[in-house]
């Protein structure tokens, strides 16, 4: 006979959103909250931010980078926060986690995309060139995902 205390309900789910602050990447996390929440259980989101951190000169350390994955204040931080406090506002049931990571965001999204069940982003984010109906990451992540994709128009 097991004596552990009763678990509360797992909140699992394998859905990964990439976030870059944009419209688009707030429709993905929406449709991504929809997606879980239409189990009618407890569910679980990751909204991923990647920095991208452009290479330093040669005469400085990257320990005088000033940027923390703690730091309170960090703008990115920020927006991840309140963009999950939004959208979660209107999905009780699943909870919103949320992580910043450093590298290419293709290259992370991909990563991530090996322990997900679903990837989901935007169609267009911050790009630079218009008229375009995929970004650059989300053709990219189409191509070398290692689990289904959903790009949110």
């Amino acid at each position: 006979m097991s004596t552990e205390a009763a678990a509360e309900p797992r909140t699992v789910s394998r859905t990964v959103v990439g976030i870059d602050g944009s419209a688009a990447s707030e429709q993905a996390l929406r449709w991504a909250c929809e997606h879980v929440s239409a189990a009618g259980e407890p569910g679980e989101v990751m909204a991923v931010c990647v920095r991208t951190i452009a290479p330093l000169p040669e005469d400085l350390s990257i320990a005088t980078w000033p940027w923390r994955d703690d730091d309170p204040a960090d703008p990115v931080l920020a927006m991840l926060d309140s963009m999950a406090e939004l959208v979660g506002r209107d999905f009780p049931l699943v909870t919103i986690r949320r992580q910043v990571l450093q590298g290419h965001p293709v290259d992370e999204l991909i990563r991530l995309s090996e322990s997900a069940e679903l990837v989901v982003v935007g169609a267009r984010g911050h790009g630079a060139i218009a008229g375009m109906l995929l970004g650059s990451v989300s053709r990219r992540l189409i191509n070398h995902s290692h689990c289904s994709v959903a790009v949110v128009r």
